[in-house]
């Protein structure tokens, strides 16, 4: 049976100078569904997010940057729409980030939140 799974990628937004930045860090996720027609043409693959952690911990402004189609591109968006982020930080202060989110369709449950600057 295939499985969906996740992983966060995210960069700081910088401007000007130098300043100390933390990513948002994944809390809580909720495993997108794997559709009956995805499942039923054997697709695995992996669609690419682009999103804005916002103050708020949640994933605002979210749109398919690559897809997998199958309707499986939203079913990603559905689900990184419910995971919850510790948001990031600029010199101590709560921001929006802006992310790539990768959400993976596949046989294997390596589900984790990574977060690259």
């Amino acid at each position: 049976m295939r499985t969906a799974s996740l992983v966060f990628i995210a960069a700081a937004i910088a401007a000007g100078q130098t300043a100390r930045t933390e990513s948002p860090v994944l809390v809580q996720k909720v495993e997108p569904e794997y559709t009956d027609t995805a499942r039923q043409a054997g697709v695995s693959g992996t669609v690419l997010l682009s999103a804005v952690i916002g103050e708020d911990g949640r994933a605002h402004d979210v749109r398919v940057l690559r897809n997998l189609g199958y309707g499986l591109d939203a079913k990603a968006i559905d689900a990184v729409r419910k995971w919850r982020f510790r948001p990031g930080m600029k010199n101590g202060v709560v921001v929006n980030t802006a992310a790539s989110i990768e959400v993976r369709f596949g046989h294997t449950d390596n589900s984790q939140g990574v977060i690259h600057n």
